[in-house]
């Protein structure tokens, strides 16, 4: 027998998770069959014309994003509907400042991670009492797609993934794969719509975009380019996948390039991503390769499908502290903006740089929304349904056999994240260098 040349990395899920994942398909596929000859009906996007309509997605930031082209073209092809976006506190930003919008609902815990059955019954009861005429669900949540249906709410349209829009009016398939904003897209196609465009939009507000021009006045070299690096993220609300992240090193090694060109690095995140917080797990191959969706999805089980390193010493702790010591020509600096910037203001600064560098996050996805010029690098997740698609805008990936992993809202459990790791320092410069020359063009 031939030993297979493969890396050990993607491994099986548990036979427990796998059988609760088999169950709950099954019932879901007979619920679908069911129910949906007694809900599907056909539904024109003109009989909406003066509607209140409800958009649900409450999680997580990027997706909100992702809907913001449903939210352009629904405006455009209904100009006297109330629209209403339900949306959680955590992915709120996405959507604060949109101007196509009439309202925000806050859904609380409802689709943002664990919440109760009151919890649940509340947020039936405030849509209820809203009295919504149709619903467009941007989620795949059995669940969440119920809600509508329980709030007596006459039309709803949604995504079928697997039989879980059994409740739905309408229901566009999950499959075949395509990019997540086109697939919330195809909900208005479904009732004759025709949306003109499928670019990501976010205009950052006037304070921030005021702030960000003070900080780069106090903070930022003058007349010198400058790359916003953002090393975390695939933190959301009810899932921690910070498997995403590029090793710290490459980070590391990626700014002193950008230092040796003559560039600034600004570095961004979360207050919890400094040293103090979380920098430490930006070692997606170390502590962070074994966590998944779920504590159930797999680290007992690549604990005994392969050789997997346990935590050791951890040599990331000081990482900020390490990019003080880089300087290039003039003692270009590296400027630390790490906790002390909103999503408003992130976005804001990064439509200034030269180049934005992150994982597929929600901060990523917002910059490229505000016209940044993004490089965005995927391994467990794939680029064809989550990566960027604006002409500012590419995604990196190492291509190998086990990515991607996160399918159907799981995650497999992986030894060793090589789809990371084995995205180049070179690669990545390569793109952040071709970004730095185009500027100076434009100088």
């Amino acid at each position: 027998m031939v030993a297979s040349k493969r890396p050990v990395t993607r491994l099986p899920h548990p036979p427990a998770a796998r059988a609760r994942y088999l169950v709950v398909a099954v019932l879901h596929r007979v619920l679908s069959w069911c129910l949906s000859s007694v809900y599907r009906r056909s539904v024109k996007l003109e009989d909406l014309s003066a509607a209140r309509v409800l958009v649900l997605k409450p999680c997580c930031l990027g997706d909100v994003v992702f809907a913001t082209p449903l939210l352009r073209e629904l405006r455009r092809a209904l100009p006297e509907a109330h629209l209403t976006f339900a949306v959680g506190t955590h992915s709120r930003p996405a959507v604060a400042n949109n101007p196509t919008l009439d309202d925000l609902l806050d859904t609380g815990p409802v689709g943002s991670g664990r919440f109760t059955v009151r919890a649940y019954v509340a947020l039936v009861r405030r849509l209820r009492a809203r009295r919504f005429d149709a619903c467009l669900v941007l989620e795949r949540s059995a669940v969440l797609a119920l809600i509508p249906w329980l709030a007596g709410i006459p039309v709803r349209v949604g995504i079928d993934s697997g039989g879980r829009g059994f409740s739905l009016s309408v229901a566009v398939p999950a499959r075949p794969t395509r990019p997540e904003s086109e697939l919330y897209l195809d909900l208005l196609r479904a009732m004759g719509g025709r949306p003109r465009s499928g670019e990501l939009e976010y205009v950052p507000s006037t304070p921030a975009i005021e702030r960000i021009e003070r900080l780069m006045r106090e903070r930022l070299p003058p007349s010198r380019p400058f790359v916003v690096l953002h090393g975390a993220g695939g933190i959301n609300p009810g899932m921690a996948l910070p498997r995403k992240r590029w090793p710290a090193e490459s980070f590391r090694s990626l700014a002193d390039r950008i230092v040796q060109a003559g560039a600034t690095v600004v570095l961004v995140g979360s207050p919890e991503d400094r040293v103090d917080g979380r920098v430490g797990e930006w070692a997606s191959g170390r502590r962070d390769a074994r966590l998944g969706h779920r504590a159930d999805d797999g680290s007992a089980e690549a604990r005994k499908g392969a050789k997997v390193p346990e935590p050791g010493p951890d040599p990331f702790r000081d990482l900020f502290a390490s990019f003080r010591d880089l300087r290039g020509p003039d003692a270009t600096p590296i400027v630390d903006l790490v906790g002390e910037l909103t999503l408003d203001e992130l976005a804001a600064l990064a439509r200034r740089a030269v180049a934005y560098v992150g994982h597929d996050s929600g901060p990523s996805h917002l910059a490229e929304a505000a016209g940044a010029n993004v490089v965005m690098l995927f391994g467990p997740s794939d680029p064809v349904t989550y990566g960027p698609r604006g002409r500012r805008a590419v995604a990196l990936t190492a291509g190998l056999w086990c990515s991607p992993c996160f399918e159907n809202g799981r995650v497999a459990p992986c030894a060793n994240v090589l789809c990371m790791r084995s995205i180049s320092v070179e690669r990545v410069w390569n793109e952040v260098a071709r970004c730095l020359a185009e500027s100076d063009r434009l100088r």
